[in-house]
């Protein structure tokens, strides 16, 4: 493959992953899985835990911040999202 064109399939391969987005649901079963790792597998240990999971195709700024939100909160739930109420 010649560089210009491995240049516009990386143009294009970022363009695809950053328009893609997860619902909601998704991503705070993703941060579970996280700190399960980090708990479980990585024995507490950060850099490791990030290796997986960019290894898995994830965003390193997207499972640092996940790590980041476990150790401040101590919890893996997103916020709720202010006035939603929730269906009767």
């Amino acid at each position: 493959m010649n560089p210009v064109m491995a240049s516009v399939d990386l143009m294009s391969m970022k363009k695809t992953r950053s328009s893609l987005k997860m619902p909601r649901k998704e991503n705070e079963y993703f941060a579970k899985r996280v700190v399960h790792y980090l708990n479980n597998m990585a024995k507490a240990d950060a850099k490791s835990t990030i290796q997986h999971f960019v290894k898995e195709g994830r965003r390193r700024t997207t499972v640092t911040r996940i790590i980041k939100r476990y150790k401040d909160t101590g919890k893996t739930e997103y916020a709720p999202i202010p006035d939603r109420s929730i269906g009767k």
